[in-house]
C-alpha cells in the first residue's frame, strides 16, 4: 500500500463506503428542499426538516447526544407513531445519505408484491396494477416463422416419366398375354 502521510488537502476515496461524511450537508437536504419541505433551526445548531404534510420528517444532528447525525422518519399521520425510520451515524458517507434522500423525493412509483404492503399503509398508498407491455408487433421474420411454410424454390421441377426414357413406343414390348 502506497505511503499516504504526505497527502494533504482534498482526495479521493474509495471505496466509497469507507469515506465517512463530509462537512457539507447541502446535497443531502437539496432533494428536500426541491419539494417544499421546511426548516427549522435549532439554537444548539440542530436542524430539522418536515414535509408540507408533516408525514416525512428529516433531523441533521451534528449536536446530538449519540452519534446518529442523520434521523429521518415516516409517519401515517402527522401526531400518529413512526411508520418507519432509518439513522445514519456520524461517519455514514454524505453520498449515501444524498441517495437515500434522494430516493425519497422521488414521485416514480416503485414495483412491489400486492401480499407484502402493509395493512396499516394500505390506506395511505396509490396502487396501481402492474401490467406488463404489450407485446411488438410481429417482423415479418416472426410470421413467416410462426405461419411454418417455406418459400417455393426458385425453379420448380417436374419429374419425367420413367417409361419416357427408353426408347420410342414402337419398340415397347408387347404386354403379356393371358
Amino acid at each position: 500500500m502506497a505511503d499516504t502521510s504526505d497527502i494533504d488537502g482534498d482526495v479521493w476515496v474509495s471505496p466509497r463506503y469507507l469515506a465517512g461524511s463530509a462537512a457539507n450537508a447541502d446535497p443531502v437536504l437539496k432533494p428536500l428542499f426541491d419539494l417544499g419541505f421546511d426548516r427549522h433551526n435549532h439554537e444548539d445548531g440542530n436542524l430539522y426538516l418536515a414535509s408540507p404534510d408533516r408525514k416525512i420528517r428529516l433531523g441533521f444532528l451534528p449536536e446530538g447526544e449519540d452519534d446518529g447525525i442523520w434521523r429521518i422518519t415516516a409517519y401515517q399521520d402527522p401526531f400518529a407513531a413512526p411508520a418507519w425510520g432509518v439513522c445514519f451515524n456520524d461517519t455514514a458517507p454524505t453520498e449515501l445519505v444524498t441517495a437515500f434522500t434522494t430516493a425519497l423525493a422521488d414521485p416514480a412509483p416503485v414495483a412491489r408484491w400486492d401480499s407484502f404492503l402493509s395493512s396499516l399503509l394500505r390506506p395511505h398508498l396509490q396502487l396501481t396494477p402492474a401490467v406488463p407491455p404489450p407485446p411488438p408487433a410481429p417482423t415479418p421474420l416472426d410470421v413467416h416463422r410462426r405461419t411454418g411454410t417455406r418459400p417455393r424454390p426458385a425453379l420448380t421441377t417436374t419429374s419425367v416419366p420413367r417409361w419416357s426414357t427408353s426408347t420410342s413406343t414402337s419398340t415397347r414390348p408387347a404386354a403379356a398375354r393371358r
